[in-house]
């Protein structure tokens, strides 16, 4: 069991699902093996680091790499829960136990992002790397006491959206409705125009302000006019009375 449980731990194309191992006949009468898979699936390098000589089973560099990977994850979940877009070379070396060696800590961080765990660029100048804002990197194993939280937190979210769509809906009836008024206003004022023309006259604003418009395409000349022709116009009326 321990040999089974030893290989897919090391596995380069497995990332998460370790809790459902724990569920095997005979995992949680060995301690060892349990910590192991509880160290993949919610732990961290540190924890690795710090703990007790036999505390978990013996890691090779394949079973390193991986858990300093699920530990990048780690500390980017962190970061996106304090709504930060990048996160230091810095932070990262310290979380994965390579320190200030930037050439290694930034083979961890490509070979994250060629496994498809991570999303994000490499900022070398500034020694960080920019999470995307497009795609979210891979989910780590959930503990059970933060199942409801999470449940809550989604929650919340989609009643957000839900408001975010009701007031998106109402601007795009305000906004169309607004469209129709302003295409009939200025469908008047052609065809006014057009009939002053035929009748050899020019037209004036004391012409255009009798074409037939609703209440609020009436406004929207008045504003018009007070913006466009300025103080005095037109044979010099004050225009802002329009």
């Amino acid at each position: 069991l321990r040999s089974i449980v030893w290989k897919v731990l090391a596995e380069p194309s497995v990332h998460s699902g370790f809790v459902a191992l724990k569920e095997i006949e005979g995992v949680d009468k060995d301690q060892v093996l349990s910590a192991s898979l509880n160290l993949f699936a919610f732990g961290t390098y540190q924890d690795y680091a710090s703990a007790s000589p036999g505390s978990f089973v013996d890691l090779n560099d394949a079973h390193i790499l991986k858990l300093r990977q699920l530990t990048i994850l780690s500390v980017v979940k962190e970061a996106c829960l304090r709504k930060q877009s990048t996160v230091s070379y810095a932070d990262l070396g310290t979380a994965i136990g390579l320190g200030q060696d930037v050439r290694l800590v930034e083979e961890v961080i490509i070979s994250s992002v060629y496994a498809g765990i991570l999303f994000c660029q490499l900022d070398q100048r500034h020694q960080q790397i920019v999470l995307s804002q497009t795609q979210s990197s891979l989910a780590r194993d959930v503990r059970k006491e933060d199942i409801l939280p999470m449940l809550s937190a989604l929650q919340g979210f989609s009643s957000q959206l839900k408001t975010m769509i009701k007031t998106l809906d109402y601007s795009r009836t305000k906004a169309q409705e607004g469209s129709a008024e302003e295409q009939k206003y200025w469908k008047n004022v052609k065809e006014k125009i057009q009939s002053l023309q035929k009748a050899g006259r020019k037209a004036d604003v004391d012409d255009l302000k009798w074409v037939p418009a609703d209440s609020q395409s009436r406004n929207r000349q008045t504003k018009r006019s007070r913006g466009g022709f300025g103080g005095t116009a037109y044979g010099g009326e004050d225009c802002r009375r329009y």
